[in-house]
């Protein structure tokens, strides 16, 4: 009978305890718009995009993670549409995440009308399919040594001409 009323009386210290199992940097691509413009030869697209890195309590120790390659694929991720979309961020990387926290980042992206970055024009159906298209990142994560993990973007409709 003394067992279970200090059983019962130590419960509330105990606390809660955290289920948060991410001991790498999960990465969360979020709110992706885009606008596809039309040029005489091809065109544009510019948008923008939002980056959630999400590091757990029971993680060994902070992460410095490290962008790699961001890209335009269709829908289905069958092929890329710009394989190596220029993206620009106010926050400063390679970043340090620490441990039961998250570091946020939201970036803008933009190919020009003209020039090596822009769409050609078999590009543009493609940005503006029906099924939609998404945006991915490939992130290095120093807690994976040497492994490449990769964040897709929900599928969203990009405006088009």
């Amino acid at each position: 009978m003394r067992f279970l009323a200090l059983l019962l009386a130590a419960a509330p210290l105990l606390g809660c305890i955290n289920t948060d199992a991410a001991v790498f940097v999960d990465p969360t691509l979020s709110a992706p718009a885009a606008t596809v413009t039309s040029a005489a030869l091809g065109g544009g697209i510019s948008g923008s995009f939002h980056l959630d890195l999400h590091l757990g309590p029971r993680a060994s120790g902070p992460s410095t993670v490290t962008l790699g390659e961001f890209a335009l694929e269709d829908a289905a991720q069958t092929a890329p549409i710009v394989a190596s979309l220029l993206v620009a961020s106010t926050t400063t990387f390679p970043v340090t995440v620490q441990l039961d926290s998250d570091v946020n980042a939201d970036f803008t992206f933009g190919t020009g009308t003209d020039g090596p970055q822009s769409v050609k024009s078999t590009m543009v159906p493609q940005l503006c399919a029906a099924a939609g298209v998404v945006i991915t990142a490939t992130l290095s994560d120093s807690l994976q040594e040497g492994k490449s993990t990769v964040a897709v973007s929900p599928v969203f409709h990009p405006t088009c001409p």
